[in-house]
């Protein structure tokens, strides 16, 4: 019945490396792109808008001991490490919703100046 939770868990485990991954690929092409073509008004805009100087990707890394066990520092999950990464990734979500409604008030402003 845990094997069953377990595997469940190291799926999503697979599914968000992935998708951070993606967001990783992402990130540096936008952030290429908008330098080579910094001569231009808008990859200034962008750069502004999206933080692209400051954004720190590392910071999305939410789940501590699956990420390791994902990177090659194999651990066995317990059940104890999934309550714990799961708890960290509810704090980091709640910390990112609070991040969005900051950066739509600062987006909403830009738009009305």
């Amino acid at each position: 019945f845990a094997d069953k939770y377990t595997k469940e868990f190291q799926n999503i485990l697979t599914k968000y490396n992935d998708g951070l991954l993606q967001m990783n690929k992402n990130f540096y092409s936008l952030r290429n792109t908008v330098q080579e073509n910094k001569e231009l008004e808008v990859s200034l805009t962008i750069e502004v808008i999206l933080k692209l100087d400051s954004f720190n990707l590392d910071k999305y890394k939410i789940f501590k001991f699956a990420t390791n066990s994902q990177e090659g520092t194999k651990t066995q999950l317990n059940s104890s490490m999934m309550v714990e990464d799961i708890n960290s990734l509810k704090k980091n979500l709640y910390e990112l919703k609070s991040e969005l409604k900051q950066e739509k008030k600062e987006l909403k402003n830009l738009a009305t100046d």
